[in-house]
């Protein structure tokens, strides 16, 4: 029989992602759902007790990764 790896690697135990499979942080998907609801950005760094440019930087990072270039795509 073939020998047994004492420790299999990290690759052979996770999975790998789809390259086109995007994965949003929370705080993204937190952002973009009060966008979706007509939120302004003000509104949103109040809710979520972060700054206007904060969530500017989250909004700009997920639609890096959703391939989007505003809030209206």
């Amino acid at each position: 029989p073939p020998p047994v790896p004492a420790r299999p690697s990290q690759q052979a135990r996770t999975p790998p992602r789809p390259a086109t499979t995007p994965i949003l942080s929370a705080r993204e998907v937190q952002v973009l759902s009060l966008v979706a609801t007509g939120h302004t950005n003000a509104d949103i760094g109040r809710v979520l007790h972060i700054t206007e440019a904060t969530v500017k930087t989250h909004l700009l990072r997920a639609f890096n990764k959703l391939d989007v270039s505003d809030r209206t795509a």
